[in-house]
């Protein structure tokens, strides 16, 4: 189980004409609780287990982010570095109630969540009825840096590079209706989403790689998601 209240602020640190510089931050207080030796078939045999044992703790990760914006924001440049000081100070408790409570624990550990490093180019022309949208982000740069260029583990690096690139292509047609293409972390996606008021219904068909290494394991999926709501457009 994983939770978290979080705390986050913007604002125009520099603008001149048609340009401008944001910055922002967010500030998490991060819980992360799992119960021990508990799969799918002790479960079934014995759903009462309030007396497992089980690991849990707390963390004070944040993110920091820069937006540079050009012809009036249509062109904009981004950087972000999220989940710094991802460190989990975990104690091992008797039972689920007191990893809630985080009363008696013992043995304790530091589990850590690495960061990541991101960066986005995104081009909006903003017409009047009709917006396009096409971005290209590079995700997780540091851990492409550390992880992928390592070829004792198997991994070919420019093959692993397509797993951190994000190509997208959508289409806002008069706020009701949304259609995507995307090149996703190295497989193609396509996304359609039509919204009245807040009521939304989402389709979408793409691949993620489901193993270790890009090309190992292909997985396509299909997805339907549907939103009820209100929302003034």
């Amino acid at each position: 189980m994983d939770a978290a209240f979080s705390f986050a602020y913007g604002w125009r640190v520099w603008e001149k004409e048609d340009r401008y510089l944001d910055a922002g931050f967010s500030l998490k207080y991060a819980r992360k609780m799992y119960l021990l030796g508990l799969n799918a078939s002790n479960l079934l045999e014995n759903p009462d287990f309030e007396n497992k044992t089980a690991n849990a703790g707390i963390a004070f990760p944040f993110d920091l982010g820069l937006t540079y914006g050009m012809l009036d924001g249509k062109l904009t440049f981004s950087a972000t570095a999220l989940n710094l000081n991802g460190y989990y100070y975990m104690h091992k408790y008797a039972n689920y109630k007191d990893a809630i409570k985080l009363k008696d624990g013992l043995n304790g550990y530091v589990l850590y969540s690495p960061w990541e490093g991101n960066l986005e180019a995104r081009f909006t022309p903003k017409w009047q009825y009709v917006n396009p949208t096409v971005s290209l982000r590079f995700d997780n740069i540091n851990g492409f840096i550390a992880d992928d260029l390592n070829t004792d583990n198997g991994r070919k690096p420019w093959r692993e590079l397509f797993r951190h690139f994000v190509l997208k292509a959508e289409l806002d047609i008069l706020k009701y209706a949304k259609l995507d293409l995307a090149f996703l972390h190295g497989y193609p996606e396509f996304g359609a989403v039509v919204d009245i008021f807040g009521n939304s219904l989402e389709i979408r068909y793409g691949y993620h790689e489901a193993g270790t290494l890009y090309g190992a394991k292909p997985v396509d999926t299909f997805t339907i998601r549907i939103k009820l709501g209100y929302t003034p457009h």
